[in-house]
């Protein structure tokens, strides 16, 4: 004959069920937490690639309708010569690398690229009722999809001249035949860490 006990469960059996469903649910809640800050990192990465990028190679539309090309591609769209390109705001200890340059070609367009504390302005002509006139504005305005700034953390522009071993090793010498621009950027948003970008622009040889 079976008796059901109508006996609920003691103070220890409690204790017992708790900790085992404690001893569970600690490892699945640390799984899901860690899953979703290597997501948030990755995006805020993914962000801040797509930001070094932009100002390397271009956005696209910028503005009222005018197409952003980059450093990297304003120097190749102007084609430019090496006394059209103007490099400022040098490092006060090795007076090789600015933080600003200028870019101009035969039909006037000009712009300029600058590092102003952690964001990087772009200054460029339009024309409005016959006349020129320079809008400046900050290049990267958008935020990430977490609605975390991005951040300049560093804007390098270098000139290495003709001749120079890019290397800086005289066992493997790669000596560049042409001037060359060398751009490197660095952003940050978020969790990204910093991420670093570096291109580079071959001055056409003067004929």
């Amino acid at each position: 004959m079976n008796i059901k006990s109508n006996k609920g469960m003691t103070l220890v059996e409690v204790i017992a069920t708790v900790a085992i469903m404690a001893a569970v649910m600690i490892p699945i809640s640390l799984i899901f937490t860690t899953a979703y800050s290597n997501f948030i990192t990755e995006s805020d990465k993914s962000e801040a690639q797509k930001s070094a990028r932009a100002v390397l190679y271009g956005k696209g539309l910028y503005g009222d309708g005018l197409i952003s090309y980059g450093v990297i591609g304003d120097l190749q769209r102007s084609n430019v010569s090496g006394e059209k390109i103007i490099i400022e705001d040098f490092d006060t200890v090795e007076l090789k690398k600015g933080r600003r340059i200028s870019i101009s070609d035969d039909k006037g367009l000009k712009c300029r690229y600058s590092l102003e504390g952690t964001k990087l302005e772009y200054e460029y002509r339009i024309e409005k009722s016959g006349k020129y006139e320079f809008i400046t504005e900050d290049y990267l305005t958008e935020k990430s999809v977490n609605k975390k700034d991005v951040k300049i953390i560093d804007f390098t522009v270098e000139k290495k001249e003709k001749g120079t071993d890019i290397d800086n090793d005289p066992e493997t010498q790669t000596i560049i035949n042409n001037d060359i621009i060398e751009v490197c950027i660095k952003v940050e948003c978020g969790q990204s860490g910093v991420i670093i970008l570096e291109s580079s622009y071959r001055i056409p040889i003067e004929k």
